[in-house]
């Protein structure tokens, strides 16, 4: 078949990692998202994968969709765990102004439609390590060694260039972004070599300390003293580790001596804890950062669902 012979160029020309957008398997939900796909061929799809000998394939998922119930979202991940993905993304639905979706999820909300979400997500994190797979940053879990390295570079901090039009760059400090329209990105390049042709931003120290906290609380390692000790060229102070231990004594983080590490309960709040982590490390800083109330989030968790305590 034609997806086959597509597979099949694919692994002549080195790809050696597919990421399906399966997102549901329960058609209505795919029609809600204005998807082309329906669920039988999504499961043909990954049959094909499989039988095209790709070993290292990732399936996504979206929950909190429009009208969803728990139930449903648990179905999907049944049906997904059948299909023994090596590797599984599972996104909080993120609404954007003026999205048909975001006007039907408007219509679908409940009052406890916040706290369902929750509840999607806690029960994906057990559902997930019980079948297997470990849940090694809030939105993605994988059996061992197939964790992806793509992602896992941006939480770690390293460097990366973006190819395509709006594709955006870190790279030797500085960032900076491709055009958006095709004309312009198309002549960007060519009196190279030559003048860079791009407005680079170089990457303050609040910005980095901000990328390296809120990108490390993602992951299971979580935020290392080490990581820390970069910027302040010092241990933990004393009112860090008060801060700690009170996020400890709530659940929100894991029992390790040497890092910060959020558990599920702590990764629906990441944002708040970011802004406090932040707070507390720069009160007595030279540089005091402007924080907002609500620090974004560039990955799926699109809000703290619940007020620390």
């Amino acid at each position: 078949s034609a997806g086959s012979e597509v597979l099949s160029k694919w692994k002549e020309l080195g790809v050696n990692r597919i990421s399906l957008g399966v997102q549901s398997f329960q058609k209505k939900h795919l029609q809600n998202l204005d998807r082309q796909h329906d669920p039988d061929e999504a499961r043909d799809a990954i049959r094909k994968i499989k039988e095209a000998n790709f070993e290292n394939w990732s399936l996504d998922l979206i929950y909190g969709l429009p009208g969803q119930t728990l139930e449903e979202w648990q179905q999907d991940l049944e049906i997904s765990l059948s299909l023994d993905p090596p590797h599984l993304s599972f996104y909080n639905l993120i609404l954007h102004p003026g999205h048909p979706v975001t006007a039907k999820a408007n219509e679908a909300a409940t009052p406890d439609s916040e706290e369902i979400q929750s509840e999607m997500f806690l029960y994906a994190c057990e559902k997930l390590e019980r079948s297997g797979l470990q849940v090694y940053e809030l939105s993605n879990a994988s059996i061992l060694s197939r964790e992806s390295r793509h992602n896992l570079l941006y939480w770690q901090g390293g460097e990366w260039i973006g190819m395509g039009m709006s594709g955006s760059s870190y790279f030797k400090g500085h960032y900076f972004h491709n055009p958006r329209i095709w004309q312009v990105y198309m002549n960007t390049w060519d009196h190279v070599p030559g003048e860079f042709p791009l407005n680079r931003k170089k990457a303050g120290r609040q910005a980095r300390l901000l990328d390296v906290v809120m990108l490390r609380l993602r992951t299971q390692q979580g935020l290392s003293f080490s990581d820390l000790e970069v910027f302040f060229k010092h241990g933990p102070t004393e009112s860090f580790t008060l801060l700690l231990h009170d996020l400890r004594n709530h659940g929100y983080t894991r029992p390790y001596d040497d890092r910060v590490s959020l558990t599920p309960k702590g990764w629906l709040v990441h944002s708040e804890v970011t802004t406090r982590i932040l707070e507390c490390l720069l009160k007595e800083d030279s540089l005091r950062p402007d924080l907002p109330d609500y620090v974004s989030d560039p990955g799926s968790q699109k809000r703290s669902m619940k007020t620390l305590k």
